[in-house]
């Protein structure tokens, strides 16, 4: 599995589901597998353990976040070649 990579190589990563409840049940059984203080969750309402190096999340949020990540980028490059 891919965690198990990215844990050994101290990476962090993202795990998502389609559903909010297909988050919150993953959570669950990856927090038995890799500890507590491993594995957060991000949901549209909901963030525990932010910063975690593992963070499970639904496909919006993640989504969300790659849109805005790319709109400040965007910006960033506008702002540079004024």
């Amino acid at each position: 599995m891919a965690l198990y990579h990215a844990r050994s190589q101290n990476l962090r990563a993202i795990y998502t589901t389609p559903l909010k409840a297909l988050s919150n049940q993953k959570f669950v059984e990856l927090r038995k597998l890799f500890g507590a203080e491993a594995v957060g969750l991000s949901t549209g309402d909901m963030c525990l353990n932010r910063g975690a190096p593992i963070t499970v999340m639904t496909t919006e949020v993640y989504r969300n976040m790659a849109w805005r990540a790319s709109y400040k980028d965007e910006n960033k490059n506008e702002s540079e070649n004024d």
